[in-house]
């Protein structure tokens, strides 16, 4: 592998596609239960979701680096192809999705009543995630680690 190229089929990467994708389950349940019920979120929430936020940002720079197969098998290891790959594919996607509501949020204000409709809103971004996990499940289809696994 070049470097700053990762494997996508590395046991560590493998171990990350799984904690992303039981991010994504988490918060496939907890966000719909949120949006409607919840008018303040607790700092224990807020605490959470700037952690996820980052966890989905560091996934995207990851994405933008990790090599892949084209339509013949070959894995693909050249940085450009790489990223012009992503930024084709899922890159748009996952942006939407990783833009840190909670720290916007924070940082504007925009915690008053007049905003509480706007502000619940605002986090059905964040269900773009669940999108995610079609990626996913064609990673994890590619990889005989999980399969054993399995």
């Amino acid at each position: 592998m070049p470097r700053m190229v990762i494997n996508p089929i590395a046991l560590w990467k493998t171990l990350w596609n799984m904690l992303i994708l039981l991010l994504i389950l988490f918060m496939g349940i907890t966000v719909p239960y949120r949006i409607p019920f919840e008018d303040k979120t607790s700092e224990e929430w807020l605490q959470l979701d700037i952690v996820f936020d980052f966890v989905f940002i560091v996934d995207l720079i990851f994405n933008l680096l990790t090599a892949y197969e084209d339509e013949n098998g070959e894995l693909i290891v050249k940085k450009s192809k790489i990223a012009m790959n992503y930024l084709k594919g899922w890159f748009l996607l996952d942006l939407m999705s990783s833009v840190p509501i909670t720290l916007i949020q924070n940082y504007t204000g925009g915690s008053g009543l007049e905003n509480v409709k706007l502000l619940k809103l605002s986090r059905l971004p964040r269900l773009y995630r669940l999108l995610r996990l079609v990626k996913l499940t064609k990673l994890y289809k590619q990889n005989s680690f999980l399969d054993r696994l399995f």
